[in-house]
């Protein structure tokens, strides 16, 4: 399904969104909208909950476990993030991000799943967090630095695996797994580790290739 849709190409699908996505305290985030290689719905996501909004009542109604992003668009309110990726996928115009081959497909949904369950964690809250925003996680725990680094290298291997010799996640398109997995990396690029994450065979290679791309530059977090 990576044909064009209308004859638009992805950077122009995800710009649609800024004028009917809300930032969870209300006001519309244009540039949290306007990052079509990442998806990231929310900008600001960690002074969000370090302000622990995502604990008052007005956001408990926008999801019940209090946590981001949210995404509500035409009267339907979706949360989780795998949910509203796909769905704006459908909805919106231009070239799918998921691929149409069941195997291919199937090592994106593998990806995502591997980001969420494995990777986010360890990276954001044992290797980002201990240097960019060590008090949104208690202070600099060197233990709890160590796991992270140790389960963070774990995840990337497997999905530097997973990718094998093709030139995106899921195969030589790019498609949702890579733009999972992109801003994490970007946060890492951000720290003093950088160097030593990126000797993980093929991780360099697939972060040029992603971090190239027009879109990317355009709203890269640093």
């Amino acid at each position: 399904r990576n044909e064009r849709r209308n004859g638009r190409d992805v950077s122009a699908r995800l710009a649609d969104l800024m004028a009917q996505v809300e930032h969870p305290d209300g006001h519309q985030d244009e540039q949290a909208l306007g990052h079509p290689d990442a998806l990231r719905v929310v900008l600001g996501r960690h002074a969000f909950l370090r302000k622990r909004q995502h604990r008052h009542e007005e956001h408990l109604q926008r999801h019940p476990f209090g946590k981001v992003p949210v995404l509500d668009h035409d009267g339907m309110r979706i949360y989780e993030t795998a949910a509203i990726c796909q769905y704006l996928d459908t909805v919106l115009p231009g070239v799918s991000l998921i691929p149409s081959d069941p195997k291919r497909r199937a090592r994106m949904d593998m990806v995502t799943n591997i980001v969420d369950s494995y990777a986010y964690g360890p990276i954001v809250g044992g290797v980002v967090a201990y240097h960019l925003f060590p008090d949104f996680v208690g202070g600099q725990d060197d233990g709890a630095h160590r796991r992270g680094k140790e389960n963070a290298r774990k995840a990337l291997v497997e999905l530097m695996r997973i990718r094998g010799g093709d030139a995106f996640l899921a195969g030589d398109e790019i498609s949702l797994a890579d733009l999972y997995l992109a801003p994490l990396v970007a946060y890492i690029a951000m720290t003093p580790e950088k160097d030593e994450f990126m000797e993980i065979d093929g991780l360099a290679d697939w972060w040029g290739r992603v971090s190239g791309r027009e879109s990317f530059k355009a709203t890269d977090p640093s």
